[in-house]
């Protein structure tokens, strides 16, 4: 029993320390390569396609033209805009393309680049849009990676905390005659199954918090955007409103109540003031901005595009915000899940081994 015990407190010991050590550091450098494959596969690469469009239309060739320089420069595009081969090799109509891209894209980067392509087909005017779209994307891109740096660490020690109790379970099995014994009773194996689901509710837990923490609630940047890219391409406001809120996103149904007033023949500054009601107090600058606008008759085009960025800047500020006391939110799920799980899983079948052996010798 002695024996069994020290092997314990030694793959105890190892795990405390491979919780401490290595796994951060290699949570660290996965997180680098993670981060350094998105920056140079995707999301670079999306934006630098549609600077390279911008830049053939203003040398003057055709969007199908540019798309097919596309394909050449960058083989693999069709993971990321599906079709693209073959409309820019057949000749299709590039707004139906981006129509069914559109329909069948999750990602918001590859919608905006949808988005945005598809009004340079129907405006004719492809430099507007997607140099809007392409500043969109590596905002975006900048801030992803900095809430996801923010939280390696973090990320790490979740790891390992919910990991531990299942490791040091499996290590009490391997040593532990009396451990494996108590675990095959009934209410060994109640204690381990409950443990277990602890453990699972309580990842979960972490996980979501993690994740609103890193993205929010906030929806004015998305709609700042929209609008911005909309009216970038010549859209009038009206009709930039109307494309925005018929489109299935967080900024479409944000927009949607406006919708049928400016249906109704509204002006946008008449829908808006009628929105903004229902708004938070502190998030209405914007709102009162595009009334002035319209109202003076200033263009909006340079105005959108300063709201979104003062936008993006107050969301990265909400999200440093989070992080900082995302640390202390964490403590929760810590006590209510994990932990309990933990004495579940390793503790209760340790006590239970060694109890069992004492009854042996007795």
């Amino acid at each position: 029993m002695l024996n069994n015990f020290g092997a314990l407190c030694t793959a105890i010991g190892a795990v405390v320390v491979l919780r401490g050590e290595v796994l951060p550091r290699l949570d660290a450098r996965y997180v680098h390569r993670r981060l350094m494959k998105s920056c140079t596969d995707v999301i670079p690469d999306l934006a630098d396609v549609l600077d390279g469009i911008e830049r053939d239309s203003r040398q003057g060739h055709s969007l199908h033209g540019a798309l097919r320089r596309v394909v050449s420069n960058h083989p693999r595009i069709d993971a990321w805009l599906p079709g693209c081969t073959r409309v820019s090799r057949d000749g299709m109509a590039i707004d139906a393309w981006c129509t069914d891209v559109l329909g069948g894209a999750h990602d918001p980067d590859v919608r905006t680049a949808a988005t945005a392509l598809l009004l340079a087909a129907r405006t004719g005017a492809p430099h507007r849009s997607l140099s809007v779209a392409a500043r969109v994307m590596r905002q975006r891109r900048s801030l992803r990676d900095e809430a996801r740096l923010a939280t390696v660490q973090a990320r790490a020690s979740m790891q390992a905390l919910t990991w531990l109790p299942g490791v040091v379970l499996v290590i009490l099995l391997l040593v532990d005659d009396g451990a494996r014994a108590a675990v095959a009773r009934p209410l060994g194996l109640a204690a381990c199954l409950a443990g277990i689901g602890l453990n699972v509710l309580g990842w979960r837990w972490m996980r979501r918090m993690y994740a609103n923490a890193m993205t929010g609630d906030d929806v004015v940047p998305d709609v700042l955007d929209a609008l911005s890219l909309e009216v970038a391409a010549g859209r009038s406001p009206a009709r930039a409103l109307l494309d925005v809120a018929n489109v299935r996103t967080s900024a479409g149904e944000f927009v949607r109540p406006v919708r049928s007033d400016v249906e109704h023949g509204a002006l946008v500054s008449e829908a808006l003031r009628r929105r903004r009601d229902s708004l938070d107090p502190h998030r209405t600058g914007w709102v009162d901005a595009i009334i002035d606008a319209e109202r003076e008759g200033f263009p909006l085009a340079r105005l959108l595009e300063q709201l979104s960025d003062t936008a993006r800047t107050e969301r990265r500020r909400g999200v440093q915000r989070r992080l900082r006391v995302l640390s202390v939110r964490v403590t929760a799920p810590l006590v209510a899940c994990v932990l309990p799980a933990f004495v579940l899983l390793a503790i209760v079948p340790m006590v239970a081994g060694v109890v069992t052996h004492l009854g042996e010798l007795g």
